[in-house]
């Protein structure tokens, strides 16, 4: 591959719920560096059980250094902090199930 082929972006994986979208591009020069990649939506809207919220997920290996990228719809309003708090556990702790998780504190 040239030079300029090496620096252009290429399309790896994508993944999408509702309104929730998450597309991975690299450039190609990296590709061959990448291993272990998967991608996974959790559903966060009304406990669970749709997709209007919550988030999806691609993961990844590049060399040593594991990436996560999360795109997420929470809940909205001034004062659902607490609420939005706990969507992003269950996010965590379900893209996470095998490993260790620490839990957020973000919103208050």
């Amino acid at each position: 591959m040239s030079n300029d082929q090496q620096e252009k972006y290429v399309f790896v994986i994508a993944k999408s719920m509702v309104g929730c979208f998450i597309g991975l591009f690299v450039k190609a020069k990296i590709l061959s560096r990448m291993r272990d990649l998967k991608t996974t939506k959790i559903k966060t809207g009304m406990g669970g059980g749709t997709g209007n919220k919550g988030a999806v997920i691609v993961r990844f290996k590049l060399d040593d250094t594991n990436i996560m990228l999360v795109n997420c719809h929470l809940m909205s309003g001034k004062k659902k902090g607490q609420k939005r708090t706990e969507e992003l556990n269950m996010i965590f702790e379900s893209a996470f199930k095998y490993e260790e998780v620490n839990r957020v504190s973000i919103y208050k």
